[in-house]
């Protein structure tokens, strides 16, 4: 299993976890199941030999549905949630202590970034070179890389942007788009976590 499918396991569980524990289910639910649905299929893609992987399903959202729209996650759907991706991990021999928490070698420095945030505007307003989103996408056109891979990299900025923009952005989405730009650049991850803490939005919580 690569590790970015296991990154990606793990940062599911943990925001699962967190979740729930916090009582959360309505506000960021849909993005979680859409996530797990998401890796679900992937996992399936490559591990086609393993019944146990294949005989998994989807999770559906089980709660009320408010005129036309589709229904609200529950509590109960991100238990599911949580003991799907359980069984992932034991159909694949991972251990599941190991999805408690992802390793500090596994996570972007936020609190550095963070610290880097106010020693500059504290030290440096003047001079200071505020992140954009069009700075991420002149960022993104100007490294070497593949085409499909620049473009993955413009959508996952384009859905930063989005949640940016929103009335009521998801922090959970945020922090899983700065994780999996991680994954191509960590460079471009720490602007997008900086742009995300200079607009107000906390991320590490």
């Amino acid at each position: 299993m690569s590790d970015f499918l296991v990154r990606s396991l793990k940062r599911l569980y943990d925001d699962c976890s967190q979740a729930i524990e916090e009582e959360n289910a309505q506000a960021v639910g849909e993005a979680i199941i859409d996530k797990y649905n998401s890796l679900l299929m992937e996992i399936q893609e490559e591990f086609p030999d393993n019944q146990r992987i294949q005989d998994l399903e989807e999770v559906q959202l089980t709660g009320a549905t408010f005129g036309s729209g589709h229904p609200r996650p529950r509590s109960n759907d991100l238990q599911e949630v949580k003991f799907r991706s359980a069984a992932i991990a034991d159909a694949l021999g991972l251990e599941l202590e190991d999805f408690e928490r992802i390793t500090d070698a596994d996570t972007i420095p936020v609190i550095q970034i963070q610290q880097n945030v106010e020693q500059s505007q504290s030290q440096q307003q003047s001079q200071q070179q505020t992140i954009t989103i069009e700075q991420l996408y002149r960022d993104v056109d100007n490294r070497m890389a593949p085409e499909e891979e620049t473009e993955q990299l413009h959508e996952l900025v384009g859905r930063l942007e989005e949640q940016l923009d929103s009335d009521d952005p998801n922090t959970v989405e945020i922090r899983d788009l700065i994780d999996t730009a991680k994954d191509f650049s960590t460079q471009l991850a720490m602007k997008m976590a900086k742009l995300a803490l200079e607009q107000g939005i906390d991320i590490l919580s």
